[in-house]
C-alpha cells in the first residue's frame, strides 16, 4: 500500500477468518467497534515502518475499506430496513446523483496568544461512543474573548454524496425503483459518476436531521468505506464448457439465424425480418474508438412505424426482458432532460446535483421508446447527440461535463394520421425530419393489411396460445404439423419443451435463458472486414444512392455504416472472426426491406421479362410460337389457334405483379388525380409518372390499371381513365 501511495487498505471479508471463529460476522454486525481499531493498528504500523516516503507522507491517515462475500448483508436499495441498522452491509445500484465535492471542517484553532481546538465529529466518524458534534464555529473561549479563525492550521476533508438507486431491471414491475444516499470520503470522492453499475460497502445509519433532532423520522444514509464499479453485462450469466459447446454446435447450423429469429416473441406471428433485425440489434457492431478522438458507434438503432394492434409494443417488451441491461419509457411520459440528464437542487444542502437520464442509466445497454411519435419536437432534438456521438454535453448552472450513453434505441411509432396512408409518400406518414431519421439504422413500416392467408394463421396462432391444458400435461402441437425427423436429438435445455414438434419447415424455439446466453457471448467476439465484403458493400452503397426511388428513409453516409454494422453483427451471430460475402448480403436483405417495405421491394428491379431474345423468322406464326410459354406443353397442345393467338395478347400486354407493388402503384394513382386536380387521366400521362417512380414497363402498368378497373377503384373509356 505505501509502495503505490493508496491512503486505503482493502480487506477481503474472507481474509478476518483467522482472527476467530466469528470475526467475519462481529465485523458485520458491530462494524463500528472493530473499523477504528483495525485503522489504528495500520496508522500505527505504517508510520513504524521505515519507507523512503518523507515525513508528510507519512503522517497522513490511512483508512480501512472491505470486499468479498457479504452474505445476507448484500442487499439493493429497497432491502435496506430497520434489522440493518448499524451493520455493514453490500449494496448493489447504479448511481443518479453526484454533488460536488465539499471541505469538511475537522480542526478548528483559534485566538490571539493561545490556540483552542476544537474536535469535529460527523457522520461519516465510525465511532459510535461519540455524537456528532455541532458545524458552528466557536466566537469565544471560555472566559469570552474573542477568538478569530485560523484557517492555516484547520484541517479539511473531501466530502461527496451520491444517490445509489435500484437497477431498473431488478425493480418489481409496476413499482418505482428506489434509492438511497452515499457519504463518500477522502479518497471515495470522484470515483463514480452518474450512470455507473457500483457496488458500495459501508456502514447503513440513521441520521436525524438538524432542523428537528427531537423528531421521530430519520434519514438513512450509508458510510462508504469500499466502492466499486461493476459490470452488468456478465451479472447473472453463468456459461459452462457444455453450453458453449451447444452454441458452437448452433453457429455451424446453417438456419441458426432463422432458429434464433423464431425464438425472438415467439407470441407474435410473422415479422420474420423484423425479428431478425432485433436479434442484431442485441448482438450490435463493433465500436471503433480512433487516435483522433474519433468515436464510432457499435449500436444499432431501430424505429417501428406502423398501425395498431401490430406487435410493434410487444416486440419492445421481450426486448426490454431479454437485454441485461434494458430501461423502458414512453414518449408521453418522457422528456429531453428525463432521457439524457438534468441539474437538479438538493432541498436539504441546497447545492447542485447532477441527475442522469434513462440513456445514461442504459450506458451499455438499450433503451426502449413506445410512443415516439408523441414526443415532442425540443424533446427529440434533445436526443440527437446520444443517437450518434453516444454522449451526453451538460452545461448548466456552473456544472459542464460529458457523460457516456452508449446505447441502442428501439423506439414505436403510430403514423401522423393514426393509420398508414398508401396514397402518401413514406416520409408524410412517418412525420419525423431527416436528421433525425438518419440517425435510425432501419426504420420499418409495419401495416395491418387484410389477408385471408394471412389473417388465417394469425388466428390459428392465437388460438393455439390461449389452447387449455391440464397441468403436467404437455402443449398440443399445431393442426397439421408434421414432426420433423432431425429434431428428435436431445438438446437439454436449449430449446423450449415441445417446440421441436412442429410443423415442417418452421424453427425451434429456444428458451430465453439460453437464448440470453448465446447473444452475450456473441456480443463479445470481435470481428474484421475481408477485402471481399469492403468491396461488396461500397458496390451496393453507391448503388443505393443512385436511386431516386420513394423510400423510407434517407440515403447518406450514416446508410454506409449501418451496412457494416449489420454484417458485423451477423459474423458475430455465426460466431465469426470475419465479416464475410453471405454476412454483407444478409444486412444488404435487411436494408433493402426496410428503405423500399411497401414502397418499392426489390424484386421490382430485379423482375426480367418472360422473354429477351430477338429472334427473326420470315413467317409470323413462328415468332408467336416462340413467344408462347413453354412450362405447361400439354396444355399448349391443346390450345387452338384462336386460343393461342390470345393467349400471346394476355402475355405481351399484361404481367402480373405482386400484391404490394400493386397497393403501392394504386397509391401512385390516386396521388396523380390529387396533384392534378383532375377527374381523367389519359394512359400516357399514367404510365409515364408510374415509370418514372416504379420502373415498370408498360405489361406491368397495364396489369395494374386493369386490376384498378375490375376494383372500381378507375373507370376505363377508351385511351382515358375516370377516377370513381
Amino acid at each position: 500500500m505505501l509502495d503505490t501511495d493508496d491512503r486505503r487498505l482493502i480487506i477481503n471479508i474472507s481474509d478476518v477468518g483467522p482472527l476467530g471463529n466469528n470475526a467475519q460476522t462481529e465485523i458485520l454486525r458491530h462494524p463500528v467497534q472493530y473499523v477504528e481499531m483495525l485503522e489504528n493498528e495500520v496508522n500505527k504500523h505504517a508510520r513504524n515502518k521505515n519507507t523512503k516516503f518523507s515525513q508528510s507522507a507519512l503522517t497522513a491517515s490511512f483508512h480501512i475499506g472491505f470486499t468479498g462475500a457479504f452474505g445476507s448483508n448484500v442487499v439493493s436499495p429497497r432491502d435496506l430496513n430497520t434489522t440493518l441498522l448499524n451493520q455493514m452491509v453490500c449494496l448493489e445500484g447504479i448511481v443518479t446523483k453526484t454533488s460536488l465535492i465539499l471541505r469538511s471542517v475537522h480542526y478548528c484553532p483559534a485566538g490571539q496568544h493561545k490556540y483552542y481546538y476544537k474536535d469535529y465529529v460527523d457522520m461519516l466518524s465510525a465511532s459510535e461512543n461519540v455524537a456528532p458534534t455541532s458545524s458552528a464555529i466557536p466566537l469565544t473561549n471560555p472566559t469570552q474573548d474573542a477568538l478569530e479563525f485560523e484557517f492555516g492550521y484547520s484541517s479539511y476533508v473531501n466530502v461527496q454524496t451520491i444517490t445509489v438507486q435500484e437497477m431498473p431491471e431488478r425493480a418489481p414491475f409496476g413499482q418505482l425503483p428506489r434509492s438511497v444516499d452515499i457519504m463518500l470520503d477522502h479518497d471515495l470522492v470522484d470515483h463514480v459518476k452518474p450512470g455507473d453499475r457500483v457496488r458500495v460497502f459501508g456502514v447503513f445509519k440513521a441520521i436525524a436531521p438538524s432542523a428537528s433532532l427531537l423528531g421521530g423520522s430519520f434519514r438513512t444514509i450509508i458510510t462508504a468505506n469500499n466502492i466499486e464499479v461493476i459490470n452488468a453485462n456478465t451479472e447473472g450469466l453463468v456459461i459452462d464448457s457444455k453450453t458453449i459447446s451447444q452454441m458452437r454446435n448452433l453457429a455451424r447450423n446453417k438456419n441458426v439465424f432463422d432458429i434464433l429469429a423464431a425464438s425472438v416473441a415467439p407470441s407474435i406471428r410473422g415479422h420474420e425480418l423484423i425479428k431478425k433485425a432485433l436479434v442484431l440489434q442485441m448482438i450490435g457492431g463493433k465500436e471503433h474508438n480512433l487516435d483522433n478522438g474519433i468515436h464510432l458507434r457499435g449500436d444499432i438503432n431501430i424505429l417501428l412505424v406502423g398501425d395498431p394492434s401490430c406487435g410493434k409494443s410487444q416486440l419492445l417488451r421481450f426486448v426490454l426482458n431479454t437485454m441485461p441491461i434494458a430501461v423502458n419509457t414512453t414518449g408521453r411520459g418522457s422528456s429531453g432532460v428525463g432521457l439524457t440528464a438534468a441539474v437538479v437542487k438538493d432541498q436539504e444542502t441546497g447545492e447542485r446535483k447532477l441527475e442522469a437520464g434513462a440513456m445514461v442509466l442504459a450506458d451499455k445497454g438499450i433503451v426502449c421508446i413506445d410512443e415516439f411519435d408523441k414526443m415532442s419536437e425540443a424533446d427529440r432534438v434533445a436526443i440527437h447527440e446520444v443517437m450518434e456521438q453516444q454522449t451526453v454535453t451538460i452545461a448548466k448552472a456552473g456544472i459542464h461535463c460529458s457523460l457516456n450513453a452508449r446505447c441502442s434505441v428501439l423506439a414505436a411509432a403510430n403514423p401522423v394520421y393514426g393509420q398508414y396512408d398508401v396514397t402518401k409518400r413514406p416520409q408524410e406518414n412517418v412525420g419525423l425530419p431527416d436528421s433525425l431519421l438518419s440517425r435510425f439504422d432501419l426504420l420499418f413500416i409495419v401495416r395491418d393489411e387484410i389477408d385471408p392467408e394471412k389473417d388465417r394463421d394469425i388466428a390459428s396462432h392465437v388460438l393455439q396460445m390461449h389452447r387449455y391444458v391440464r397441468p403436467g400435461h404437455e402443449n398440443l402441437p399445431e393442426a397439421g404439423g408434421e414432426e420433423d425427423e432431425e429434431e428428435k436429438v436431445d438438446n437439454g435445455e436449449m430449446y423450449v419443451k415441445g417446440s421441436e414438434r412442429k410443423k415442417k419447415g418452421q424453427m425451434p424455439q429456444l428458451t430465453t435463458t439460453f437464448l440470453r446466453k448465446y447473444l452475450d457471448f456473441a456480443k463479445s467476439k470481435n470481428t474484421e472486414l475481408t477485402d471481399e465484403a469492403i468491396k461488396y458493400l461500397v458496390a451496393e452503397y453507391a448503388e443505393l444512392r443512385q436511386k431516386s426511388d420513394n423510400r423510407t428513409l434517407p440515403i447518406t453516409a450514416r446508410l454506409l455504416e449501418t451496412m457494416i454494422r449489420l454484417s458485423t453483427a451477423h459474423a458475430k451471430l455465426r460466431l465469426s472472426a470475419k465479416v464475410e460475402l453471405s454476412d454483407c448480403k444478409v444486412a444488404m436483405e435487411l436494408v433493402n426491406f426496410a428503405l423500399y417495405h411497401d414502397a418499392q421491394p426489390q424484386k421490382v428491379e430485379k423482375k426480367k421479362p418472360v422473354e429477351e431474345k430477338e429472334v427473326t423468322f420470315s413467317d409470323e406464326e413462328e415468332v408467336q410460337s416462340k413467344k408462347v410459354k413453354v412450362n405447361e406443353p400439354e396444355a399448349e397442345a391443346e390450345m387452338g389457334p384462336e386460343e393461342e393467338e390470345m393467349e400471346m395478347e394476355v402475355e405481351e400486354t399484361a404481367r402480373e405483379v405482386s400484391d404490394d407493388v400493386y397497393s403501392a402503384v394504386r397509391g401512385a394513382v390516386s396521388k396523380l388525380y390529387v396533384s392534378t386536380r383532375s377527374d381523367v387521366l389519359t394512359e400516357e400521362e399514367i404510365e409515364k409518372e408510374l415509370s418514372k417512380q416504379f420502373k415498370l414497363e408498360k405489361p406491368e402498368i397495364a396489369f395494374c390499371l386493369s386490376r384498378m378497373v375490375d376494383d372500381n377503384q378507375i373507370l376505363k373509356d377508351g385511351n382515358n381513365y375516370y377516377r370513381i
